[in-house]
């Protein structure tokens, strides 16, 4: 699973990883909804700490999309 905005940092892993059958590639950042709700969380500075880490809240999100996405490709059970 790729952060947010992390496949901008790392494309060289990003394609070598989406490229491999053996790995499912999770980017977030090219859902739209997604995508705003990170930039509202940021503008309200709610998003990161002052040394760049993601706050709870984020993890929270991620946490439940992944949730979301495992269900949909039915790799956890309903």
């Amino acid at each position: 699973m790729f952060y947010p905005g992390s496949t901008d940092i790392v494309p060289e892993l990003y394609g070598y990883l989406l490229n491999k059958k053996e790995f499912i590639v999770l980017d977030y950042f090219k859902y739209e909804s997604k995508k705003e709700m990170l930039k509202k969380l940021e503008e309200n500075n709610e998003h990161k700490f002052s040394d760049g880490h993601p706050k709870p809240i984020i993890y929270k999100y991620l946490a439940e999309w992944l949730t979301q996405d495992l269900l949909d490709m039915q790799i956890l059970p309903p």
